[in-house]
């Protein structure tokens, strides 16, 4: 008895006419259902398509099986779907990393998510580190930059921008930068703990300033964003931290139009089947507009 992945597989593909119609109905890549179908084929000792550059087309066998098996599966789809309303209620724990500056993002939105769901409970791992979440049992990453990881699904979480921020004090007392004298300013840059490595500044067509050691370093976003408004120098940050620092004052961005980069924030989970209800939820209800 071939299994029902294999069948499903099938009569996705025969019922929308493509493997990539199907790949996008089931929630897995095209090859994962050529596979299947040719596994199906194979253990029924039939073809069940006929394969052209541009169409799939049923075979005899193909349509028998398809009438024989449609009614089959509505029945169990009926089955599957009572179920779920019995257990309609959005409950159990969620595991989420989500970066060091990350609860500027995410901490605004979570406490409705919660409040909605009082069956949920929530473990927020704040890490800079690149988590393997499968590994690590993490439903929910957020990440910034594309995604390389193919066991991974993603969804856009939104953008943000890089750019120098400094305290009016620095700047009454050493003056506004310009491009020519920013070498010359006390300047606190971000290193990376994982490398060791600081964080470029960049020039709005993207290349890397060419500038000396900076006078501050630091391991972290907050420490350099607190650094500047203190007035200890101009910091390279980004806008998604500094809300309430330029709505009251606290500090001034300079160089706007020459030194900036875009960036973008995903969500990221394994790319399983089964979504859990309540992290369908919680993905739906964190990119929604506010």
């Amino acid at each position: 008895m071939p299994s029902l992945t294999l069948l499903e597989s099938f009569a996705a593909t025969a019922r929308l006419g493509s493997f990539a119609a199907a790949a996008r109905r089931l929630g897995v890549s095209p090859s994962a259902i050529g596979k299947a179908i040719q596994r199906l084929e194979e253990e029924l000792g039939m073809t069940l398509f006929r394969r052209s550059t541009r169409r799939l087309e049923l075979t005899e066998e193909g349509r028998g099986l398809l009438a024989g098996l449609g009614p089959a599966l509505e029945a169990l789809e009926e089955a599957v779907s009572a179920a779920r309303d019995r257990t309609a209620r959005i409950e159990g724990p969620l595991v989420l990393t989500v970066p060091l500056v990350g609860y500027h993002l995410v901490n605004a939105q979570l406490g409705p998510f919660l409040e909605r769901h009082p069956g949920v409970t929530m473990d927020i791992r704040f890490s800079d580190a690149m988590v393997d979440l499968i590994a690590e049992g993490v439903d929910l990453g957020v990440r910034s930059g594309p995604l390389r990881d193919s066991s991974l699904t993603s969804r856009r979480f939104g953008g943000f921008r890089h750019g120098l921020f400094a305290s009016p004090d620095y700047l009454a007392r050493r003056g506004v930068p310009e491009m020519a004298t920013l070498d010359a300013h006390d300047r606190i840059a971000f290193r990376f703990g994982t490398t060791g490595r600081l964080q470029a500044w960049l020039a709005a067509d993207g290349t890397p300033l060419r500038l000396s050691p900076p006078r501050l370093s630091v391991t972290a976003i907050e420490g350099a964003r607190t650094a500047a408004q203190a007035g200890m120098g101009v910091a390279w940050l980004p806008d998604f931290i500094l809300g309430r620092d330029l709505a009251e004052g606290r500090l001034v961005q300079v160089l706007a139009e020459e030194a900036c980069e875009s960036g973008e924030f995903f969500l990221v989970w394994p790319a399983t089947r089964a979504m859990p209800r309540r992290l369908r939820a919680l993905i739906d209800h964190l990119v929604a507009p506010l």
